[in-house]
């Protein structure tokens, strides 16, 4: 898994690629939290090129979402396609997350 993390305007935008198991989320968590230090508190994780995501990968991206409520801070996720989504769906988290098609759809909304 490779993960790369810029900011763009106020957000932190953590883009992913690749699977994101047991062995790889803590990566993906190391990065949310980095993100939640800076003082805007808005991070967005891009799942363009995520081809798997197992459990561990969705209670990083549900702490994700937690830390934003807790801090007052926004958390969205983009790019959620295919396998993912379905993942997604049978964990019944698709109306959990604020999910955007891609980042300029999340940038006008965060």
């Amino acid at each position: 898994m490779e993960i790369t993390t810029r900011t763009h305007k106020d957000v932190t935008v953590i883009e992913v690629e690749g699977d994101v198991d047991l062995s790889t989320s803590p990566r993906m968590r190391a990065a949310i939290l980095e993100g939640f230090k800076r003082k805007e508190g808005r991070v967005l994780v891009d799942l363009t090129y995520v081809r798997h995501i197992d459990s561990s990968g969705l209670a990083t991206l549900v702490e994700g979402l937690q830390l934003a409520n807790r801090g007052g801070g926004r958390f969205a996720i983009c790019g959620v396609e295919n396998t993912v989504r379905d993942v997604f769906a049978i964990a019944h988290l698709g109306d959990v997350f604020d999910i955007y098609q891609d980042q300029n759809q999340a940038f006008s909304s965060l």
